[in-house]
């Protein structure tokens, strides 16, 4: 295996009252995924959750992998069988979230993982790119490092967002946007691009599945 992995997410949605069962089926999921994860060269996934939705995020060999292995007919009889009245599927192709950021530090010890789920507002897609690739950077890296935040991805499918964090407590995650450096950033600069509203508390999504593989490609 050559190359860097890519990284893509999906965000679904079970049936009302069905969470739980969502949850129990990830539990033995890789028992009839693994194979199919292996031919279309998918290497981890974890899924992160929020009452009825769930982020899922995934390590691959390129972002089409997540469609063909949706597409191959195992993973279809398990969509048509066990899944089945438990996810809202609205489309045969579910929207791919890409890859556009990714920073990571050193973990001293073991990880828990989080998410938020994030919106960009209409025609401000490109003022969100060019503010990722700012020096802002070296100010997000104190403030993740202060906070015990060692990893951050941000995945888009158009104005949509999936923000993806990997740090000691999934509870830093919202500590560091309430650092002074974060409020200023929020309020004078992504105020202007991302749907924010002062008063609705940001919902953070919380690790309920993760898996790799042991032949998985190593991180870029």
């Amino acid at each position: 295996m050559n190359g860097p992995v890519e990284r893509v997410a999906l965000v679904l949605r079970t049936q009302p009252g069905r969470e739980a069962d969502y949850r129990a089926w990830l539990e033995h999921s890789m028992d009839q995924l693994r194979d199919v994860y292996a031919r279309h060269g998918i290497y981890a996934k974890t899924v992160l959750t929020a009452g009825t939705r769930f982020i899922a995020h995934y390590e691959l060999d390129e972002k089409e992998s997540i469609l063909r292995a949706f597409a191959d007919p195992e993973a279809v009889a398990i969509l048509e069988g066990d899944l089945a009245g438990v996810l809202e599927i609205e489309d045969s192709a579910p929207a791919v979230y890409e890859e556009i950021f990714t920073w990571s530090a050193a973990a001293p010890g073991p990880v828990e993982r989080a998410g938020l789920t994030l919106t960009i507002q209409d025609g401000q897609e490109e003022a969100y790119r060019e503010w990722l690739a700012s020096d802002v950077l070296e100010e997000l890296e104190t403030i993740w490092n202060r906070n015990d935040v060692y990893r951050h991805d941000v995945l888009a499918s158009g104005t949509r967002l999936v923000a993806y964090y990997e740090c000691k407590s999934r509870f830093n995650v919202l500590k560091a946007f309430r650092e002074p450096e974060a409020l200023v950033m929020l309020i004078g600069q992504l105020s202007k691009i991302l749907d924010l509203d002062p008063h609705t508390p940001l919902n953070l999504f919380e690790e309920a599945f993760s898996w790799r593989s042991s032949d998985e490609r190593q991180p870029a």
